[in-house]
């Protein structure tokens, strides 16, 4: 008889260890499948109104995916969990009788269902990271937004600029040549187009810009016509501080004809109070 004190402790230390390991993560999948439906977060307001449809349909769909996998895993493994609990029972019942092939059995099963319950984990914290990545890509999404938001006032403010001192007849032709070339994909300018890019680059040479950051300002500003305005008004000094500190990444390919764009602006200035 001396091996059934021995038998039963090895027994119930395994067991207070799968208990413990099952309590921990059944509060877990109880937060998530009996949690009460949350109200709708500024993020997703925004992502549900009326920005840029493709992207937003995209990021909508693939939010309701993740979000209907995730409930799915987290209903099963509150379910495995369930079953444990049961196999758990059983096996302190038949301890008590000491049914020694019954133990055997329900620890093959709890074996089992402990594997189970470690590989919908496993499947549970690759859907919670794929949210997380979601998640990133809408807040970059969001703060390129934002950016076209606020840098289209500055580039209409510099437009007009470069209008009054290029005179509003070369201006308008030189927009609608550079307009023309964007809109049909071509590399150089139609001949009698050329007689204004002259122009408009021999008066851009003074503030070390050329006709390809006009360009890019105007690509910039058109895109920024199809997203969804929301940004902030800013005064000139506030703008050249956000250029400054928190332009996205993103966008970097225009940064430089941006700040031309923000000494040239200065330097005018300058002048005019002068």
């Amino acid at each position: 008889m001396s091996h059934v004190p021995y038998m039963v402790k090895i027994d119930t230390n395994r067991a207070h260890k799968i208990e413990m390991r099952s309590a921990m993560v059944f509060y877990v999948v109880i937060f998530i499948c009996d949690s009460p439906k949350q109200k709708l977060t500024p993020l997703n307001r925004l992502i549900q109104s009326g920005t840029n449809s493709n992207s937003l349909n995209m990021y909508t769909s693939r939010l309701n995916d993740f979000k209907h996998n995730n409930s799915k895993l987290g209903c099963l493994l509150k379910n495995k969990l369930s079953l444990q609990e049961d196999i758990k029972k059983l096996m302190w019942d038949n301890i008590e009788d000491w049914d020694k092939c019954k133990i055997s059995e329900n620890w093959v099963e709890l074996d089992e269902s402990t594997e189970n319950v470690s590989k919908i984990i496993e499947q549970h914290k690759k859907s919670t990271n794929d949210i997380l990545v979601l998640l990133e890509e809408v807040i970059k999404k969001l703060e390129n937004m934002e950016a076209l938001s606020v840098y289209r006032d500055f580039i209409s403010e510099f437009f007009e600029a470069v209008k009054a001192r290029l005179g509003t007849d070369v201006w308008a032709k030189v927009k609608a040549a550079i307009n023309r070339k964007l809109r049909t994909n071509k590399v150089n300018f139609k001949q009698n187009e050329e007689e204004y890019i002259s122009k408009l680059r021999n008066f851009l040479q003074e503030i070390n810009m050329t006709v390809e950051d006009i360009e890019l300002m105007m690509i910039l500003k058109k895109k920024s016509n199809a997203e969804f305005h929301q940004g902030e008004r800013l005064d000139p000094e506030e703008m050249r501080e956000k250029f400054e500190t928190s332009f996205p990444e993103g966008l970097n390919d225009f940064k430089d004809s941006f700040r031309k764009a923000f000494d040239a602006l200065d330097s005018w200035d300058r002048d005019d109070r002068d």
